[in-house]
């Protein structure tokens, strides 16, 4: 991650989830789960939600012929909320998108959280949502997705982006996270763009560590989240220090979710 990115320490993980500290993070993150095609040329990675989480609102956004971008609504009892991408690799290769200018940004101003800059792509939107694919056209590597959401609006910081990673490499570098981050505001604190989350996967990696036999062989492998949170982006010291307005946001950012019909 970026040198910006701080890590919280366990004040930070009380203060997430509003309670104490006997709750986990999995509170509202379920898991992630990854899950590569038999030729190992696409893969499908989601983060699940727990039934806190209750946004009732499937989508589906093709990427051209690669895949999609994709939620799955909350159903009491039957299936969690859920968001994730199903793309193959050659979306790396497509001339439109390697013609484009890559990006070090999310649609709100703050850092991607990636080792470089990946292409962005506009999916489309539904309802209070709006949908971006990001494509690592430099290094064949990254896979991610970002859902722009309007109730995640000035009653967000502008400047804050909570992360939780699921899975690293040797060398601790995350290869799976997700990200909620807040609006671009213009200086008269308006709404230029809407704060919402993202879900970033190192996809190259995961094929690698499956063809290498350290991953299971076939079928979806889950991922639960670490146990602590990092925080990016300016206002990051601040909430460091304030974990009581850290929980309080990072509940807001649920309820966001949870509005989404």
């Amino acid at each position: 991650m970026e040198q910006k990115i701080l890590r919280t320490w366990m004040v930070a993980i009380c203060a997430w989830m509003a309670s104490s500290c006997n709750n986990k993070a999995a509170d509202y993150l379920q898991k992630a789960t990854f899950d590569l095609s038999d030729d190992l040329t696409s893969a499908r990675i989601a983060l699940v939600f727990t039934p806190k989480v209750k946004a009732t609102f499937g989508s589906d956004f093709s990427i051209k012929d690669y895949g999609n971008l994709f939620t799955l609504p909350y159903v009491e009892a039957q299936q969690p909320f859920t968001a994730g991408f199903d793309l193959n690799m050659n979306v790396l290769y497509d001339n439109e998108y390697v013609e484009m200018t890559p990006t070090d940004r999310l649609p709100n101003g703050l850092p991607l959280g990636l080792p470089h800059a990946v292409v962005g792509v506009e999916a489309g939107s539904i309802g209070g949502a709006r949908f971006h694919a990001f494509l690592d056209i430099k290094e064949l590597s990254w896979l991610g997705m970002a859902v722009m959401i309007d109730a995640v609006d000035e009653n967000f910081p502008a400047d804050l982006s909570i992360s939780q990673v699921f899975r690293r490499d040797a060398a601790g570098n995350p290869e799976v996270f997700g990200s909620f981050f807040g609006p671009m505001l213009d200086k008269q604190g308006n709404v230029i763009q809407s704060g919402g989350l993202a879900l970033f996967a190192n996809v190259k990696a995961l094929i690698d560590a499956r063809a290498e036999g350290r991953v299971n062989a076939a079928g979806a492998v889950e991922l639960s989240p670490e146990a602590g949170f990092e925080l990016s982006g300016p206002a990051a010291a601040y909430y460091r220090a304030h974990p009581a307005e850290l929980g309080r946001i990072s509940q807001k950012y649920m309820e966001a979710l949870s509005s989404l019909r």
